[in-house]
């Protein structure tokens, strides 16, 4: 590997029967070599960056003991080998992202429970999705989705950020048994997600669905969805889809808005050019559906593979990838699950990519495959271009320990850095003015180390979680991006931050910012004020007559 990185002009390397057992991957470099004699050796397999030598002219392999390519292809020439790499290791993806959005309780995991089983399933209570649930959904045609199915709970609103991405497919749930035909209902269902949509990705396609809806009430449903037959004005159309169809209009007419909420209207321009490139496709038609009506959601899922087949908006379906990252992409996954935060640095990932006969620019490309299909968190975004996440439920669930208002019962120990009175002050801090130190995220997130909490903060920051507090120790930090020290420099924000005296700014704490239920205790079981009642009643000949209003009562 030295050899590689410092002979970059040699044109031959003759390294016959010297007992050689692996060409490194960075073989790439010697940009020149001509000839190229590893005969007599003890080679297994070739790197697959070999066919970057351009010039290469005669390649020798005899007398090796190689599968990768066959040995049988080896003989018949360096071209011949190029093209086994070039076709017979790559693979077609199939591969892609779905995103379930909507609030709690609305049915999604049951949804894509009864999708992934074939048959009814109806999520418990105590089942639901807190955070976020990866499921892998099967498909015809050999095609598989990771599906991220986000908890609903509001105080998970902002994680949403972390999961949608370019090029995926995003389910847009609501529960039809609590839907108004309101403008006010439509934003809180369906218009919140589209609005975190518009603000994080340039391309993707959204299917809007209705669910629990009771497939042995149908009248009902249907004058829900058409009207009264006496309505004349409704008898040529669906009744809610004129609703859905006048809302989104509604919302797409007013979604270029001014970000100056917390002092950033620069933001706008910026917005506008984004929406203006955007190409954010939206189902025409609302899909009614219900896990207690299998057909229904194996109908979705037909959807889903005929929405996939579109190349241009899933162009990862359509890919031929190297089978060495599909290995690769396992190895970073176990790797990652090894360390704090699940979070390993670039430089770990090349690492271990040169180990996978993969150098560098290819570990990158690969990277942004395994995001856009969902299997890690690679953000293109200047703060985390460094950092790799390989569980999302582990990302969530250290946002948790913030966001939901774990740290309320959070005592002060003998194992903190920070004095017990400066916990105790920092702490009040928190909760009435939503503004943390550095020295009580310390503390709060102990189970962090120094490189973990960086990587924490710079997340924060990223996602417009946090902002840096202005202070006149601090008034640095809040100068435009080219001239903060944090934009500068990501490493050791945390020391920087402490030592400059700033604190973290966190709105989403703040009463007035924040949804009604984000000041609840996060449920560890079954929530106190719950109770989840089961009942079966059998009739020997006839339902009487009102039974389902008494039961109701």
């Amino acid at each position: 590997e030295h050899m590689c990185s410092t002979l970059l002009n040699l044109d031959e390397l003759r390294l016959r029967g010297c007992g050689l057992t692996k060409l490194p991957a960075n073989i790439a470099k010697l940009a020149a070599l001509t000839l190229l004699d590893v005969s007599y050796c003890d080679l297994i397999r070739l790197p697959a960056s070999i066919v970057s030598l351009n010039y290469l002219t005669l390649l020798k392999l005899d007398h090796n003991r190689l599968n990768v390519p066959p040995q049988s292809i080896c003989e018949l020439g360096f071209p011949v080998v190029k093209d086994y790499f070039a076709y017979e290791t790559r693979k077609a993806s199939r591969r892609f992202k779905v995103v379930i959005l909507g609030e709690t309780l609305t049915g999604k995991t049951s949804l894509i429970e009864t999708m992934i089983r074939k048959k009814s399933f109806c999520t418990k209570l105590l089942d639901r999705t807190i955070g976020i649930n990866e499921y892998e959904l099967k498909m015809p045609r050999d095609k598989s989705a990771r599906v991220l199915d986000c908890g609903g709970q509001r105080s998970y609103l902002l994680s949403n950020n972390l999961f949608v991405s370019e090029n995926c497919l995003v389910l847009i749930v609501a529960d039809i048994c609590g839907y108004k035909l309101t403008s006010e209902c439509f934003e809180r269902q369906f218009g919140r997600y589209l609005s975190i949509l518009c603000e994080r990705v340039q391309k993707c396609y959204v299917v809007c669905i209705l669910t629990k809806y009771d497939p042995t009430m149908m009248q009902s449903v249907y004058r829900f969805f058409n009207g009264h037959e006496n309505d004349q004005r409704m008898a040529s159309a669906s009744r809610f889809q004129v609703h859905f169809s006048e809302s989104l209009r509604a919302f797409k007419n007013s979604r270029i808005r001014m970000l100056a909420e917390f002092n950033k209207p620069s933001l706008e321009s910026k917005y506008r050019t984004f929406l203006e490139t955007q190409s954010i496709e939206i189902h025409d038609n609302v899909i009614l559906t219900s896990a207690k009506d299998v057909a229904s959601v194996m109908n979705l899922k037909t959807l889903i593979e005929s929405i996939t087949e579109n190349l241009q908006l899933f162009p990862n379906v359509g890919d031929m990838v190297p089978a060495a990252w599909l290995d690769f992409e396992y190895r970073i996954v176990e790797k990652c699950k090894q360390m704090q935060l699940s979070a390993m640095s670039l430089k770990e990932v090349i690492r271990l990519g040169i180990d996978h006969d993969l150098t560098e620019s290819p570990v990158i490309t690969a990277l942004k495959y395994y995001h856009q299909i969902g299997s890690v968190l690679f953000f293109d975004h200047p703060r985390l271009t460094d950092v790799i996440f390989g569980s999302s439920q582990r990302v969530v669930d250290t946002l948790k320990q913030i966001f939901r208002h774990d740290y309320s019962s959070a005592n002060h120990n003998s194992q903190m850095s920070v004095i017990a009175e400066t916990f105790r002050l920092d702490k009040i801090a928190l909760e009435t003015n939503a503004t943390a130190t550095i020295p009580l995220l310390r503390a709060l997130l102990h189970n962090l180390d120094k490189k973990s909490l960086d990587i924490f903060i710079n997340m924060v920051l990223a996602f417009d979680f946090a902002y840096v507090k202005d202070s006149s120790e601090s008034r640095r930090f809040s100068s435009t991006p080219e001239e903060s020290i944090l934009d500068v420099n990501r490493e050791k924000v945390a020391d920087k931050l402490e030592k400059a005296g700033a604190r973290l700014l966190i709105p989403w704490l703040l009463e007035e910012k924040c949804p009604e239920d984000a000041l609840e205790q996060f449920p560890v079981d079954c929530p106190a004020d719950w109770l989840e009642v089961t009942v079966t009643v059998c009739f020997a000949f006839s339902v009487p007559l009102g039974i389902f209003q008494e039961i109701g009562r």
